[in-house]
């Protein structure tokens, strides 16, 4: 419903709300009632309770339900009616309320940040109402959750994870929830079981809705491996994920000594350090285009050399575009929040590893079409601002598959040894060369 109050009459109840001398309660009441008695107006809670959000850092509830169906889930005990307290003018009560919702938002996600103080409850309030039983557990809502698929290729992904993709590539809303949904069964709303209950139900009892909505907090692990009696991934799959080679291996270092004995506190601590960076206090895996302005203006660099990357590959219809620009960003400036990589390089060798994972899964071909751009990538990984200024070097380091090995072998000295080298980005230099030995080898490459 559209606002009819005036810009005067708006600012009269902003004031309101802004009076910090009073409590929240009083201010949500007295705000309420004042816009209430606006002629035509339309019911003012969205507008009251944002903009003491706003001006209080505190939850923002923008529908009047909303606030007493999330303290129902969240074990709160007594009814909340927010409608009714202001109805009555029992400010205490909206006090009690709020104060409670807030000192949980601190407590599963503690942060500074007003805006991240405002999205805590609403990623726990959709988590908890998407059409399912209210949950006793909260930090479930706050917690990253993964499912680990485990020789994904044995049969073709697309067959059975097709649905996934889908929504997945249909991109997330502000809050972090995939925009489509997944379709779980085909029961009616209105189907029973003998007992009455709505169905079906999962093991635990629990009603299981029709669709579902993927939520901010599930991650995605998979292993795959590449040989002839699997099935190769499509780019369009490797685009989507971030995909991590293992393919060193150390029998120096191997069998591993005894292991030495961990408590369990020990282990919970190191399992909270693990998870801490997927849960980033309630953000998870959300690209914040914010976060994303602000990395750029402190490190420019890599916005000019991403720049430079996409026009090298843009003649060969090979090039990225935001999506993968955001996804790369977003990597380093994780990287840089939660620094795991300190002692493996710092930030360039994050934005190396986000270039490899990002921008080479599309590499799939024979020679004609991939060995032009891949000399070009491999050019920028020497000089990332002029690539076209090394390609004559390239060509000639490059030139058969004999060289390409001599050129592996040194990246392979500096990665695993740490011996000086050429390249300002040493891992997506080494996948690249690797692709063109493949392309002088066979007439054909692909990244997986």
């Amino acid at each position: 419903m559209t606002m009819k109050a005036t810009d005067d009459q708006l600012r009269a109840a902003t004031k309101i709300v802004q009076d910090q001398n009073r409590s929240r309660g009083e201010r949500i009441v007295e705000a309420i009632q004042f816009l209430r008695e606006i002629p035509d107006n339309a019911t003012p809670w969205a507008r009251t309770l944002r903009a003491l959000a706003a001006y209080d850092s505190v939850s923002t509830i923008a529908d009047r339900h909303i606030l007493r169906d999330l303290l129902g889930m969240l074990g709160y005990e007594r009814a909340f009616h927010l409608e009714r307290f202001v109805d009555s003018g029992d400010t205490a009560g909206i006090d009690e309320a709020f104060a409670y919702l807030k000192a949980q938002a601190e407590r599963y996600a503690p942060s500074t940040d007003p805006l991240l103080c405002a999205l805590t409850p609403w990623l726990m309030w959709e988590y908890l109402s998407g059409k399912m039983e209210p949950v006793a557990d909260l930090t479930l809502a706050l917690t990253p959750f993964f499912v680990l698929l485990d020789e994904m290729n044995i049969s073709r992904v697309e067959y059975y994870f097709s649905d996934f993709l889908s929504v997945l590539e249909g991109g997330r809303d502000e809050d972090g929830f995939t925009r489509e949904t997944i379709k779980l069964h085909g029961f009616p709303a209105s189907a029973r079981d003998k007992n009455g209950d709505p169905k079906p139900r999962d093991s635990d009892g629990r009603y299981v809705p029709s669709e579902l909505r993927l939520p901010p907090n599930l991650y995605f692990v998979g292993t795959v491996n590449v040989d002839e009696t699997t099935h190769a991934f499509s780019p369009k799959v490797l685009d989507r994920a971030f995909t991590i080679e293992i393919t060193d291996v150390d029998f120096e270092g191997y069998p591993a000594d005894t292991a030495v004995p961990v408590t369990e506190e020990q282990a919970d601590r190191l399992r909270q350090k693990l998870l801490a960076p997927f849960a980033r206090q309630g953000q998870f895996g959300i690209v914040n285009k914010d976060e994303i302005r602000s990395f750029v203006a402190a490190h420019r660099a890599y916005r000019t050399q991403l720049h430079a990357l996409k026009a090298t590959l843009q003649p060969f219809d090979l090039h990225f575009a935001y999506r993968i620009f955001d996804e790369i960003i977003a990597f380093c400036a994780n990287a840089q929040a939660n620094q795991l990589w300190t002692d493996l390089g710092g930030l360039d060798t994050a934005f190396d590893c986000a270039v490899l994972m990002k921008v080479l899964p599309k590499f799939h071909g024979p020679r004609s079409r991939l060995e032009q751009p891949l000399r070009s990538v491999l050019a920028w990984t020497l000089n990332p601002t002029d690539p076209e200024g090394m390609r004559q070097e390239i060509d000639e380091w490059t030139r058969d598959a004999g060289a390409c090995l001599s050129l592996r072998r040194e990246l392979d000295r500096h990665l695993l040894g740490g011996e000086a080298t050429r390249f300002r980005y040493a891992n997506t230099a080494r996948k690249v060369v690797c692709m063109l030995q493949s392309l002088h080898a066979l007439g054909f490459a692909s990244f997986a």
